[in-house]
């Protein structure tokens, strides 16, 4: 059930992420990756600042970017789909002025 819904909501924010970055506003393909972004940070930051044990920094910076760059993961993924949707859509651009110059 759980594995269900995940797969179900990952589609479903692969959608909207590529709904929002063919969007004619290149700036809306943003939301998802900073609100990721910002998400997993926070996440990486309580889960390493509330450690009761007091560990040394050495350790808790191992933590703290071990788990900062597992929560990065669909920040990565999102920001590959919006800059491949972008690139696209800019190679689509140049190709239609240069037909319309060649007229």
């Amino acid at each position: 059930m759980l594995i269900t819904f995940l797969i179900i909501s990952s589609l479903g924010f692969g959608a909207v992420q590529i709904f929002l970055s063919r969007s004619e506003r290149g700036g809306l393909g943003l939301i998802l990756p900073i609100i990721s972004f910002v998400v997993a940070t926070f996440f990486a930051l309580g889960l390493t600042y509330w450690n009761p044990f007091g560990e040394f920094f050495d350790k808790w910076l191992k933590e703290f970017s071990t788990l900062f760059l597992l929560f990065n993961i669909p920040t990565a993924v999102l920001a590959t789909v919006y800059i491949f949707f972008r690139l696209r859509i800019k190679k689509r651009r140049a190709i239609a002025k240069m037909n319309a110059q060649d007229l």
